[in-house]
């Protein structure tokens, strides 16, 4: 894939490694030959090893050994009866090697090498027995399928170097053609060609190559969206655009890839912690073929709706009934099929209970119709999370999927919650609290040293921190900017808070103080004055600490 030369010119060479001469055989052309000193098979010592891999050649397949390659510039081949063991299976040695580059002391040179397998390479097991003939091989070699082969090597190609990616921002994305779907006819135009302007508007590049800038970018399940809160007293409101998430192209199919959302929670930011509530997915079937040939199953799609096998085998066909391979679907023209949901197809929107969207009448094709905020309203979602601790910082994630895809032997992959998880508590968020004027609250009042917190997992829950820089007090009900202040019943300051977000959001409303004084001392058993201060309020009240 990369040569520190520049480029992809490599040369292929095989041979065989025997002491006998007559038997270290390997194809050379004739412009290349060398004495070996054994044979033309193994080049033995550095300077015949440097030969060959400086002269440019691409060997022969091993299965045509016993055919002359005179005509292509090769040596004769050995003795018939070693060249038809060559060509029938034989242990031989590879090299892959580039072109001569210079390196000084210190340099780096860098090689980039794709070991490329495929699956279904040989179609029918007995056609080897039954088809192969040394001298005339191109009859079984015609029944091998290299379309896997073909797949994985262009895939491991287009994560080298992504396809459309313009990696160094300088207006070149790779080589295109343009790809047409105009009025149910399509239409490509050759590399070079620009389809005319009637029909640009359903037109698209079709890019087959990168930027020459390596990615090493792989298959990934669609992008997350962004979630944003509205919390309450015991709940939260998730919600979320899928514009962006729903219309992400993968590049390795070029098509859509996007199954569904999960929506998690958890009460730490940690991959272990996140507990899946709720999800939704596409109705959709995987749907598998039988392979009379290869006597198997075989996988022809991982996301074809519903819809569209109603529309191929009638109104009323039900893709359930035909769930495996002992209640497969008997196609008009002999074919077996049977069909696995995609997920759970959990695919109905209007439940309040579980992911729905928000603007149920809103139309996918009006773009202008969105919300305050600018979002396309179609594509809006909400999640409630009810019978929540106000106490609690809580973490909330929701997830893309996509289906994966057959062709391309990937399994559905999911984002992480990780990527836009949120913190927040189930408490007024602060516009709420300054519109509506809320008190403040402190809890908890009072607190004891020996209630148990951290065992219940109210503080220091990775126990990572010493108990006395660990507690924890909270103020809720807070306005967005606003400065917390302790005194002692003499009126003595044991700490100052400043509380800043002047945008609101996600714990806005929530301030905790770890009992730790301005001149970091525990502080002492007793009774404290809080008070809370902003631009519209003054709001005073006592704390309890017994130790």
């Amino acid at each position: 894939l990369r040569t520190p030369s520049g480029g992809s010119s490599v040369s292929y060479n095989w041979w065989i490694d025997d002491y006998d001469q007559a038997h270290n055989f390997g194809p050379r052309l004739k412009r290349n030959y060398r004495e070996f000193g054994i044979g033309l098979g193994t080049p033995m010592g550095d300077r015949n090893k440097y030969h060959i891999m400086t002269q440019p050649e691409i060997d022969y397949d091993q299965m045509f050994t016993a055919v002359p390659h005179i005509n292509a510039g090769f040596l004769p081949p050995p003795s018939p009866d070693y060249a038809e063991a060559i060509s029938e299976g034989y242990w031989t040695v590879f090299l892959v090697s580039t072109p001569p580059c210079t390196a000084m002391p210190g340099d780096t040179l860098r090689f980039t090498i794709a070991h490329v397998m495929g699956t279904g390479f040989h179609v029918n097991p007995p056609d080897f027995r039954q088809h192969f003939d040394p001298y005339a091989p191109s009859e079984y070699y015609d029944l091998l399928n290299f379309d896997d082969l073909e797949q994985n090597a262009r895939d491991a190609y287009w994560i080298f170097d992504n396809p459309g990616w313009d990696t160094d921002n300088d207006g070149n994305a790779g080589r295109y053609i343009w790809d047409c779907m105009c009025g149910g006819e399509r239409i490509c135009f050759a590399e070079g060609e620009t389809p005319p302007d009637s029909l640009t508007g359903c037109c698209h590049k079709e890019y087959f190559t990168g930027d020459g800038v390596p990615d090493f970018r792989t298959a990934s399940p669609p992008p997350p969206p962004i979630v944003r809160t509205r919390a309450e007293f015991g709940k939260v409101t998730l919600r979320w655009n899928g514009k962006e998430t729903e219309n992400a192209i993968s590049f390795l199919t070029g098509e859509k890839n996007f199954e569904g959302y999960k929506v998690y929670f958890g009460e730490e930011d940690r991959l272990t912690d996140f507990v899946l509530l709720c999800s939704y997915d596409r109705d959709d079937y995987k749907m598998y073929q039988y392979n009379s040939a290869m006597q198997l199953w075989e996988g022809v799609t991982t996301a074809i709706p519903t819809d569209s096998l109603r529309a191929l085998y009638g109104a009323n066909f039900d893709p359930s009934q035909y769930n495996d391979p002992t209640n497969a679907y008997v196609t008009p023209d002999g074919q077996y099929l049977y069909f696995s949901p995609q997920a759970w197809n959990e695919s109905d929107l209007t439940d309040p209970l579980k992911i729905h969207k928000v603007y149920p009448d809103a139309s996918l094709d009006d773009a202008a119709d969105i919300t305050e905020e600018g979002y396309q309203r179609y594509y809006e979602y909400e999640y409630v999370v009810e019978n929540l601790q106000p106490s609690k910082p809580y973490y909330f994630a929701v997830t893309a999927f996509n289906p994966g895809s057959f062709h391309q032997s990937l399994p559905s992959m999911e984002s992480s919650p990780l990527l836009n998880v949120i913190r927040d508590y189930a408490l007024p968020s602060s516009d709420v609290v300054e519109k509506e004027g809320l008190p403040v609250m402190v809890f908890p009042n009072p607190y004891r040293t020996d209630g148990g917190y951290a065992r219940d997992g109210y503080e220091n829950r990775d126990r990572t921190l010493r108990a006395e820089w660990a507690r924890k007090i909270h103020f809720g009900n807070l306005p967005a900017v606003c400065k917390i202040r302790i005194y002692t019943l003499a009126g003595d300051l044991v700490q100052e808070i400043d509380h800043y977000y002047p945008n609101g959001g996600p714990g806005s409303q929530e301030e905790t103080w770890n009992m730790i004084s301005r001149n970091t001392q525990s502080i002492t058993s007793g009774i404290y004055i809080w008070s809370v201060h902003s631009d519209k309020t003054e709001q005073l009240g006592k704390l309890v600490i017994i130790k």
